[in-house]
């Protein structure tokens, strides 16, 4: 591949998140017109990679070059000008607006017409007005949703959603399209219709980045794929290539967490009735249920704080069956608890040193202590402040803060958005998964259903103390009893 024939070049890329290092030394190009995978377990970092690639995150080291411009420094909308456009892992539509009403939305940065002009009705303003009418139609006509243009955009299924916001990218007229799990949630006959317009944008001279887990949809429409695992590429090449290299991806991903039948409660209360699951490295795990249904009382158990009547736990391959707090806390599990429970009299400074307690070495205690500090201002600013006198937002930011300091490989969250402001609520969920995609393991407790549902890896569903559920969040959100249960129908 010449120089003249490179769209992008990631050269020697790291990124840290305190005293997690989510990529390490990443290096690969992507040639003009190729559809280049970019795969691996959860929390390998690609999509730490595409936040990078987009502005929304500054690399630790490296660089990021696009047709001969360096990203550095560029705000993602900076960057989406150059013709860099992605998708997210999330739908994100106007439920109550139209599948039309939603492309004309996104296409309102491309209507070059003064206010008062539209206010008017001047005839600049109605023939543009008619291009972006026509422009929409074209982009529905191109991602298969023609015939659903004028059906509210909340009454699509999960794999429609996610064809408007590739829509949406397109309405942008990008370059190089960088597409995030974008088979997510779709069914057989969706993923061969979605590999077809992958194709199909190929053609029309878009470069396509892809992130995805559905490994024969990879191998079917790569060009090239970059294997990553623990933020470091070990493997590159065709899928051919990489369909015969010696370390099969689904090794990788190997159980972190291993539960197995096990029964827990309280005095004659009988909370958990012989549940098993498993978590894997990497993932967010969800565990959804009612109030009483045993998902608090799961995450207790794990910790140590209820012990166990019967069954197994394994942690990274040791059973920590019945083991207390601080061998379970050293074993690298930290727990956020229901309430945030920070130490109301102690500083946000001392409460932080307190999720430290069982590490030695000051420096390091101090660093990680700084880097909290730096994803979250605001505790810098109240260090010395009473943590019982920080707004319910700053505690739970203090209490993630907090499990941070034990640097853990799982960390569990136990209904983290409660008594919490909308706006905190998404601030909340965009720190856990950017905690998941650092690479560390993530076993989520949650009463927003939906959300957890939305940006979880796998989820269980609880009901009186059974699993009777499990699987993708997407095919939980497709499930009829759980829309009418627990989504509102």
């Amino acid at each position: 591949m010449t120089a003249r024939s490179i769209a992008m070049t990631i050269d020697q890329v790291a990124v840290r998140f305190g005293g997690l290092v989510a990529i390490s030394d990443m290096s690969f190009t992507v040639g003009e017109g190729e559809i280049v995978s970019l795969i691996g377990p959860n929390g390998a970092g690609k999509t730490t990679a595409f936040n990078v690639m987009t502005g929304f995150l500054t690399p630790s080291a490296g660089r990021v070059t696009y047709r001969n411009t360096a990203l550095a420094g560029l705000k993602p909308h900076q960057i989406a000008d150059l013709g860099l456009i992605r998708t997210f892992q999330r739908t994100s539509v106007f439920p109550n607006d139209t599948v039309y009403d939603n492309l004309l939305i996104g296409l309102h940065r491309q209507g070059r017409v003064r206010l008062i002009d539209a206010i008017l009705g001047l005839p600049g303003a109605r023939a543009s007005e008619r291009r972006l009418r026509q422009r929409a139609g074209e982009l529905l006509e191109w991602v298969g949703l023609e015939r659903r243009a004028h059906d509210a955009a909340g009454s699509l299924s999960y794999g429609e959603q996610r064809l408007v916001g590739v829509a949406l990218a397109l309405a942008a007229e990008p370059s190089m399209l960088l597409l995030d799990e974008p088979v997510s949630g779709m069914n057989a006959s969706e993923t061969h219709r979605f590999v077809e317009l992958i194709r199909s944008i190929r053609d029309r001279g878009i470069t396509i980045l892809l992130v995805e887990h559905d490994m024969p949809m990879v191998m079917t429409v790569s060009d090239r794929i970059v294997v990553l695992n623990y933020g470091r590429i070990i493997a590159e090449g065709t899928p051919d290539v990489i369909r015969n290299d010696s370390r099969p991806i689904s090794d990788m991903e190997r159980d972190m967490l291993e539960i197995r039948e096990m029964v827990c409660g309280y005095g004659g209360v009988t909370a958990l009735r012989g549940i098993s699951l498993d978590v894997k490295a990497g993932q967010l795990v969800a565990l959804i249920g009612a109030n009483g249904a045993g998902k608090s009382t799961t995450l207790r158990a794990i910790s140590g704080l209820v012990p166990p009547r019967s069954g197994q736990m394994r942690f990274e391959g040791i059973d920590i069956t019945g083991a207390r707090p601080p061998r379970v806390l050293a074993s690298g599990i930290a727990h956020c608890p229901e309430g945030r429970r920070v130490f109301p009299h102690m500083s946000v400074e001392e409460n932080l040193d307190m999720g430290a307690y069982l590490r030695r070495g000051s420096g390091e205690i101090a660093a990680d202590r700084d880097r909290i500090y730096a994803e979250f201002p605001r505790l810098a600013e109240r260090r010395r402040q009473a943590a019982g006198t920080l707004s319910g937002g700053e505690q739970q930011m203090l209490a993630i803060g907090r499990a941070l300091m034990s640097r853990p490989r799982l960390i569990m969250f136990d209904e983290p958005s409660l008594g919490l402001a909308p706006n905190i609520v998404e601030r909340t969920f965009a720190i856990i998964r950017g905690i998941r995609d650092a690479g560390t393991t993530v076993l989520l407790v949650e009463q927003n259903a939906f959300a957890a549902l939305e940006m979880c890896d796998h989820a269980y569903l609880l009901e009186n103390g059974r699993i009777v559920l499990s699987g993708a969040g997407s095919e939980l959100i497709a499930n009829e009893h759980v829309r009418k249960a627990y989504l509102g129908g």
